[in-house]
């Protein structure tokens, strides 16, 4: 591919990560760029020195793990999703996840308190 930057399926990840035409600058010219510049166009999430780079995944995974897991996953699968389907069906898979996420957590809030009034 022009300027070898395709391959292993760049040209259609890529799109998806930062959009059309960073896409294109990168793919035909065949730049090399550094972390500042794959952080300014959103090519990664986190931008952190190389001494905190344990640290800083540490601190995401114990944030995530406070979270619901049922939510977690219904989240993972809803940004996945929009990246697939028309708006429309994307809104309806995510209202169909969060009464999902509702109802099982009522269920589990529930038969806890159900557990507690047991003697």
């Amino acid at each position: 591919m022009a300027g070898l930057g395709g391959g292993g399926g760049a040209s259609q990840f890529l799109p998806r990560l930062v959009g059309y035409g960073q896409s294109m600058r990168l793919l035909l010219s065949g730049d090399n760029i550094d972390a500042q510049e794959a952080w300014r166009i959103g090519l990664v999430e986190f931008l952190v020195a190389d001494d905190t780079v344990n640290d800083t995944a540490m601190i995401l995974c114990q944030k995530l793990a406070e979270h619901n897991p049922l939510a977690v996953q219904a989240v993972k699968s809803a940004v996945r999703g929009a990246l697939s389907m028309p708006l429309e069906a994307g809104m309806q898979y995510e209202n169909e996840l969060t009464t999902l996420c509702f109802a099982v957590g009522n269920y589990q809030q529930g038969t806890a308190a159900f557990s507690k009034q047991r003697p």
